[in-house]
């Protein structure tokens, strides 16, 4: 056997017992049904008779003896896993190695937090509260550093083969879904579940890699393994869309919430939403001046990038330093610099997406970006809203700072080409896309559906309240089913572009948007409204998708950021006159009317639809 399979196998079997001293460490029980470490006890909240101090302090001592088989295990599988992903990507298995070990070193820590308090416990020492902050924070260090190098990992993990797939999406997907398990107390037992599976996957990882005569060898021909560009550029595609969702989030659900907290006016908080608007504003020009200049002679679109991230984390990262009441003209720096910093890596990115992706993937793209957005906001939103609730509005701004640091991590390590090719070179005759006809009608859709998208979309949660009758805690609910609809339709999306083509999938987006538009005015049941929610999110991640896909198509090579620009700009003078419009028909005519209206509009624009494809006078790609 080689060393190399030799080490696989032994990783393998150090998952398979920590996957095993994970669910033993299930059956350790504490008295009144205290859950681990015991936390009333060991602070004086909760006095323990002479007996169940010692069943107790029995049953910690069965516990640490089981975590440190279970992080041995943790250790030696770790290490395997690093093995493997290095030979794809070096610098991610050098990454998921340092996050995987040290979030090992920190368990370690917390145990011995908890530990020397159980002894103060024993020697009849006074009990204080004072441990409590510190170990909370080892604590979480130890769910959130492996939780990222697994997703590390999972970028070098993914493959053609079903178990490299589970693993990366155990390691991608579901952390996510375990991190809001630290976070809110009912649900705490999702971090360790997490656990469980991704020791349990990464062992049968290994052990069928180890199988394999040359078992880091990467594979050749269609592997979709990261060590390819394409893979890295997609990671990063998702990754911006994800911290990008996660920044508007914040602007436009909670900074008015948190400047209200320092008792700031309204019109103040005004000043301060129109001031950082700005930046967004400048997206066209910062496009346009990617389009022209290669910064640094390091590339168009990569330096701009690095420098948008790196001015969004320091930004978000120094905001806790400044009182918004006594500091505001600081604080106010602060969001200029993170909307400025956002409004740069957004543009790029796009304009890296078109430079570089091949049409059959721009579909596949678009719904990465879309897909990744809208997990941001489900995600993001409830994490805003617990730490809020809290006041610990400061973890707010280091989440948004992190989350922008792993992207930059990725910027760096994706490759950019230092110079362009004659026919992306920057070029004034480029400007003349701006006199296509089809460009032009593309142009109109894009004012047509998200004034009627975004405006149906904006009042369904009024008309679930006041409409229905439901609660607003419930709409709350309805809102996050949308955006899990979004998900899909944005995931769903690129593929079935890809296998319909262009024309069949924007007709096909127009249709269904229109169709559930107009259920949503026939609608009177809540329970109903669960299905209908989720099929109008689905339509909306799909559109945006297809829509986008199509403007990276409109977009000319020589300008392609400032043009893709434009195409966001213009949707946005749609989103700016829908809201008055739904505003005005509700008051007038009522939700129904209103619904019935925007169906109408998306019907309205099938005819310019035909027009763009005759006009183009191209044949939809097929797969």
């Amino acid at each position: 056997m080689t060393s190399n399979r030799r080490i696989l196998k032994i990783g393998a079997i150090g998952a398979g017992v920590s996957t095993l001293t994970l669910i033993l460490m299930a059956f350790v029980s504490f008295p009144h049904a205290m859950e681990y470490p015991g936390v009333p006890a060991l602070i004086g909240e909760l006095t323990l008779s002479h007996g169940e101090l010692n069943a107790y302090i029995s049953s910690m001592r069965i516990l640490f003896i089981l975590d440190g088989i279970f992080l041995l295990g943790w250790f030696v599988s770790w290490m395997a896993l690093a093995e493997v992903v290095r030979s794809r990507s070096r610098i991610l298995g050098i990454l998921t190695l340092i996050f995987g070990l040290a979030g090992a070193f920190f368990d370690f820590g917390e145990n011995s937090i908890i530990w020397g308090v159980i002894q103060n416990l024993e020697a009849g020492r006074p009990l204080t509260s004072g441990w409590v902050v510190a170990w909370t924070s080892v604590r979480h260090m130890s769910y959130w550093l492996p939780f990222i190098g697994a997703i590390f990992a999972s970028f070098g993990l993914w493959s053609e083969k079903r178990i490299d797939r589970i693993t990366a999406f155990v390691g991608s997907g579901l952390v996510l879904v375990a991190a809001v398990g630290l976070y809110i107390p009912s649900l705490s037992l999702l971090a360790n579940i997490w656990f469980l599976f991704w020791f349990a996957s990464s062992g049968l990882l290994l052990w069928k890699h180890s199988a394999q005569k040359n078992p880091t060898q990467q594979s050749k021909g269609r592997s979709l393994m990261l060590g390819s560009e394409r893979i890295k550029r997609l990671a990063l595609f998702a990754a911006v869309y994800f911290v990008e969702g996660a920044v508007l989030t914040y602007f436009t659900a909670f900074n008015v919430l948190y400047l209200r907290s320092y008792d700031l006016s309204f019109s103040l908080i005004g000043i301060v939403g129109g001031i950082t608007l700005i930046p967004f504003i400048l997206k066209i020009f910062i496009g346009l001046l990617s389009d022209r200049v290669n910064l640094f002679k390091r590339g168009h679109r990569k330096p701009y990038i690095i420098i948008g991230l790196i001015l969004q984390a320091l930004a978000f990262a120094l905001i806790p330093a400044f009182n918004p009441s006594s500091q505001f003209n600081l604080y106010l720096t602060m969001m200029i610099l993170a909307a400025l910093g956002m409004s740069t890596y957004d543009t790029t990115t796009d304009g890296l997406s078109i430079d570089t992706t091949p049409e059959e993937d721009r579909g596949l793209v678009q719904g990465l970006m879309v897909g990744g957005r809208a997990l941001s906001a489900v995600v993001t939103a409830a994490l805003m809203g617990l730490f809020s609730d809290r006041g610990q509005w400061s973890l707010i701004f280091y989440m948004i700072a992190a989350l922008s640091l792993l992207t930059l991590i990725l910027a760096f390590i994706v490759q950019e080409k230092k110079d362009r090719t004659p026919e992306m070179q920057f070029s004034g005759a480029a400007f003349k896309s701006f006199k296509n006809k089809a460009f032009l009608l593309f142009l109109a859709l894009g004012v047509m559906y998200p004034l009627a998208l975004y405006s149906a979309q904006g009042m369904v949660g009024a008309f679930l309240n006041e409409g229905l009758g439901v609660s607003l805690v419930t709409v709350g609910l309805y809102t996050s089913v949308f955006g899990i609809g979004t998900i899909f339709g944005g995931v769903i999306g690129g593929p079935m572009m890809k296998k319909i083509g262009e024309r069949a999938s924007i007709l096909a987006a127009l249709l269904i948007t229109a169709a559930v538009t107009f259920v949503l005015a026939l609608t009177s049941s809540p329970a109903l409204m669960w299905v209908i929610v989720f099929i109008f999110g689905f339509a909306f991640g799909y559109y945006e998708t297809v829509y986008f896909a199509m403007g990276m198509d409109f977009s000319d090579p020589r300008i392609a950021a400032f043009m893709f620009a434009v195409i966001m700009a213009v949707g946005n003078f749609g989103i700016a006159g829908g809201q008055p419009l739904a505003g005005g028909l509700v008051d007038s005519f009522g939700f129904q009317t209103m619904f019935i209206v925007f169906a109408g509009i998306h019907l309205l624009a099938l005819p310019i639809v035909f027009a763009i494809f005759r006009l183009r006078k191209q044949v939809p790609t097929e797969a």
